[in-house]
């Protein structure tokens, strides 16, 4: 009997993925420590062949949610990895060295919610202009217009 794609991800990431969940028949969420992003990403790209739609972020109470969305074709179903990262320290490491597509979405993320990606080879703005304030990200929930 084949595995289940849940059941292949488990395998593939191990430790890192610390909880899987299925809302939907096509939806899966799986939880990964920041310090393993790297490594979960490499294991969904390299290890399963997914592909990489789009990373989005939010700041909820508890910190800032990092939602690395994957889509895995062949069975229609697309792959969440969620992490979060705390929101007076949002730093986390880059996926740019596995998947260099995602260097243009690393940087929107850094100016519109502040996350720092360590090993990012170029954070300059991509959507604020030069002249927007330092440390004021428009997603967060305390910048007000």
């Amino acid at each position: 009997m084949a595995m289940s794609l849940s059941e292949r991800i488990k395998e593939k990431l191990g430790a890192a993925a610390l909880e899987i969940d299925q809302p939907l028949a096509n939806r899966l969420y799986v939880y990964v420590p920041a310090e393993q992003i790297v490594a979960a990403v490499r294991g969904l790209y390299e290890g399963l062949g997914a592909r990489f739609a789009i990373l989005t972020g939010l700041e909820s109470r508890s910190g800032i949610e990092l939602l690395y969305h994957f889509c895995f074709d062949s069975e229609g179903m697309v792959v969440t990895l969620k992490t979060k990262v705390p929101t007076a320290f949002p730093e986390i490491d880059s996926i740019g060295p596995v998947l260099s597509g995602a260097l243009w979405i690393e940087r929107e993320v850094h100016d519109l919610l502040g996350v720092n990606f360590r090993g990012h080879p170029d954070m300059r703005r991509l959507l604020l202009s030069d002249d927007w304030p330092e440390g004021v990200y428009p997603l967060r929930r305390k910048y007000k217009l």
